[in-house]
């Protein structure tokens, strides 16, 4: 038996002629760390039911995804449903709709019916793979304010308060579901103040500003290089750039199709030479040009512009700062609002209301006279 900390969990090495080892815990019986030969480090708890001569495996989670003292923490409260009999009953709320993880994937396919593609990866992100990742197996009757604004809390310390706010509002309008559903009384949230204020959506960078940033993007991975300058170039969403496809360029022309961008509606983008030589070979098998894993885009926009901001020197600024400030400088540019819009994929003006059902132009060469003046502006060439 040995005393887990973090330390020990992540110098574990892989056994080499067994499939798999245990190290126990020596302050929490039955809590142990589990080693497979493929490196999957998983804590565990193992106990006798109240009654039960028959031992019980309980993964608790991924280590390195929890740190121990949630583990250990997890584990005690299993040793007490062990030890009362209350593990088996427990269980079987946890079973079907009434577990947070079945509620949460309903809400995502039932829920955000009809909102556009980045939404709902957005809110997927914050439920499935934050959210449920503690709190999951829960029956969602049981879940209270205290684990939920502790989740929020978490997020504020250690990423940001901005994205502690996102993640209150998805789980708020997830919660009104469940109450709108009628599988929750009250939601967990009611009456609770979010926990930080929205920022003000006003920074725009000068263009010597944008031309540090360009440089330090030197300090980051070829892979995410390449994302945050065609970021920079075209103005267009994190998300719509990190998604990029091989089936969306066609000669100098990105079309973003309708179901990936925010407002539902497909953009072209003019890229310039120097977007198209920014594009890295895309995946052969999926033909994402931003992936780590071949089968999804790129994700950790926080670590990487952690990183960005450090080699900058600089930190007041955000990667959606890059948007406003590639519309507020063809602004001053002298190009029209109207066309700066239709480069952005806003929908306003002469594209809005009862203007927007006749007009149909596309205004593609505006629009590429506008990225190229962009692009050389941003290059000072």
């Amino acid at each position: 038996m040995v005393n887990l900390t973090n330390k020990l969990v992540a110098s574990v090495k892989p056994p080499r002629d067994k499939k798999y080892i245990r190290l126990w815990d020596d302050n929490i019986s039955g809590f142990g760390l589990r080693v497979t030969d493929n490196g999957v480090k998983s804590f565990i708890f193992e106990g006798r039911q109240k009654l039960s001569k028959k031992t019980k495996q309980v993964k608790i989670g991924r280590a390195g995804e929890m740190p121990v003292s949630e583990a250990r923490a997890s584990a005690s409260e299993l040793s007490c449903q062990f030890r009362s009999g209350d593990y088996e009953r427990l269980a079987e709320r946890r079973q079907g709709n009434n577990s947070i993880t079945s509620a949460a994937e309903r809400y995502l396919s039932v829920g955000l019916l009809g909102t556009s593609a980045a939404h709902i990866a957005n809110v997927k992100r914050h439920l499935l793979a934050e959210f449920c990742k503690h709190y999951g197996t829960q029956c969602v009757q049981d879940l209270t304010r205290q684990q939920t604004m502790s989740f929020v809390n978490d997020v504020k310390l250690k990423i940001s308060p901005d994205a502690s706010l996102k993640r209150f509002r998805s789980l708020t309008a997830f919660f009104n579901y469940l109450v709108n559903e009628g599988t929750l009384e009250i939601s967990p949230l009611a009456g609770t103040k979010p926990p930080a204020s929205p920022t003000s959506r006003d920074r725009v960078l000068s263009l010597d500003e944008l031309r540090v940033i360009w440089d330090a993007a030197d300090a980051l991975t070829p892979t995410w290089q390449a994302f945050i300058r065609l970021l920079m170039l075209t103005g267009q969403r994190r998300n719509e750039v990190a998604g990029l496809h091989v089936n969306e360029i066609d000669g100098d022309w990105w079309t973003l199709p309708a179901n990936r961008s925010k407002n539902s509606l497909p953009n072209k983008v003019f890229l310039s030479p120097t977007a198209k030589r920014l594009l890295p070979e895309p995946n052969k098998t999926f033909g994402l040009f931003f992936t780590h894993n071949k089968k999804t885009p790129v994700s950790g926009f926080s670590r990487t512009l952690s990183t960005l901001r450090g080699a900058a020197g600089f930190s007041n600024w955000t990667l959606h700062d890059f948007r406003r400030s590639f519309s507020t400088h063809l602004h001053e540019m002298g190009h029209p609002p109207h066309i700066i819009e239709a480069c952005i994929n806003h929908v306003s003006g002469a594209k809005s209301g009862v203007a927007g059902v006749y007009n149909k132009a596309e205004y593609l060469e505006q629009r590429e006279r506008a990225f190229g003046d962009w692009s050389s502006a941003l290059l000072d060439d």
